[in-house]
């Protein structure tokens, strides 16, 4: 029976994976990035969340390597890098193919959560 307690080799990276996802701006953003890299004023234009909110838990999903954050000229584009966020958000019931139209609908909505 003790077995089973030891079987996962990682268990460290696993719960700070796990602790970083627990907040629900940071499922929102990386489920969002899931569907395509994009930078910040892209994501909190969709969230409808304020520029410093978004930077925020972007430095947090940073930080942990969840997501990589690559510079386009004066453009900064973010994307996930984690191979285990897509799995852990299906098990979580997390529809990427609903997020991300939810958030192509908001994106292409004049008026919707305008800077």
């Amino acid at each position: 029976m003790t077995g089973a307690f030891h079987e996962h080799a990682d268990w460290q990276s696993s719960g700070q994976l796990l602790k970083v996802l627990g907040h629900p701006i940071r499922l929102q953003i990386v489920s969002g990035l899931l569907s395509g890299a994009c930078n910040v004023g892209h994501i909190w234009h969709c969230l409808c969340l304020p520029q410093p909110t978004v930077s925020q838990h972007l430095r947090v999903l940073r930080a942990a390597g969840v997501v990589v954050a690559h510079r386009h000229g004066k453009e900064v584009v973010y994307e996930v890098t984690d191979p285990r966020v897509p799995e852990l958000l299906a098990a979580l019931g997390i529809n990427l193919d609903a997020c991300a139209e939810i958030l192509r609908q908001r994106q292409n909505t004049p008026g919707v959560c305008t800077p």
